[in-house]
């Protein structure tokens, strides 16, 4: 057997790198999380609008705060809101 001397990194090289952030100069993780699961959300209720069954639910989504939240959460401006309710209105959002 070679004499092979294994070097482990000390307790405080272990600390530091347990802690170092996952991205530097790019979005976090969590915030790129949020956004996808925002516009999720946004492309269900678009779906179920279509949906006897949720079509309601989808309505009452999209006329409250849940849409302006999520929308906002997904980086939507207002004009990309306008136009996704306007689609829907087309389709009866008033129903």
């Amino acid at each position: 057997m070679s004499n092979m001397i294994l070097e482990y990194p000390s307790a405080t090289e272990e600390k530091k790198q347990a802690y170092m952030p996952r991205s530097i100069g790019r979005k976090s993780a969590s915030s790129h999380s949020a956004r996808a699961l925002a516009e999720a959300v946004i492309l269900q209720s678009m779906e179920d609008f279509w949906s006897n069954t949720y079509k309601q639910e989808s309505i009452e989504f999209f006329k409250g705060e849940g849409f302006n939240i999520c929308a906002k959460i997904a980086g939507m401006g207002k004009e990309d809101q306008m136009k996704v309710l306007q689609m829907l209105a087309g389709e009866n959002l008033t129903y």
